[in-house]
């Protein structure tokens, strides 16, 4: 977020509220129930059947809409309304753009591992857990995470100066040997 935002605005919206979400992005509200369909709002069973005897519709069917009307593109980048018309350069996000800024299921990148699925993960998890130091605000979140990525930033970068390092000596000795032979 711009520095020049948060001071015009300093109650600016989390990253969450649109990254993880499915209407910021202009995917629409996940309605479960079809809009060219009538519907109606009453008390009813569990399998769907409507108890009173006389109902009336809350909303009749939209002819030809079987979408979420709330949807401003799809998946694809896709337009499917127009949005934004009085308001300059206003559109709907395009494929790359929602390939970029939508973040759905970016947590199970790590959280698919905790606190079972590996043994090192679940260590650590455990030893958190048992010491207190398990994250419980998002700054502390952050900064977990935060740790995380450069620890693995640092194990790798170095984990490959020490194969350069190690192929870089096997082929000093291998020369020093033919040398000593020839």
């Amino acid at each position: 977020m711009s520095p020049y935002y948060t001071i015009l605005n300093k109650n600016a919206r989390d990253c969450e509220s649109c990254h993880a979400s499915q209407k910021a992005l202009g995917l629409g509200i996940g309605s479960t129930r079809p809009w060219n369909e009538r519907h109606f709002v009453d008390l009813e069973t569990v399998d769907g059947k409507i108890l009173p005897r006389q109902v009336r519709p809350q909303m009749e069917p939209i002819e030809s809409l079987d979408h979420d009307w709330s949807r401003i593109v799809d998946e694809k980048g896709r337009q499917l309304a127009t949005v934004g018309h009085h308001f300059k350069l206003s559109r709907a996000f395009n494929a790359a753009e929602l390939g970029r800024v939508g973040r759905e299921g970016t947590c199970l990148a790590c959280h698919q591992e905790i606190p079972d699925k590996s043994l090192a993960v679940g260590l650590l998890h455990h030893i958190a857990e048992f010491s207190d130091r398990l994250p419980k605000t998002p700054e502390q979140h952050g900064g977990l995470v935060h740790k995380v990525l450069l620890t693995a930033a640092w194990v790798q970068a170095l984990g490959l100066v020490f194969v350069m390092a190690s192929c870089g000596a096997v082929v000093a000795w291998w020369l020093r040997h033919r040398r000593a032979r020839g």
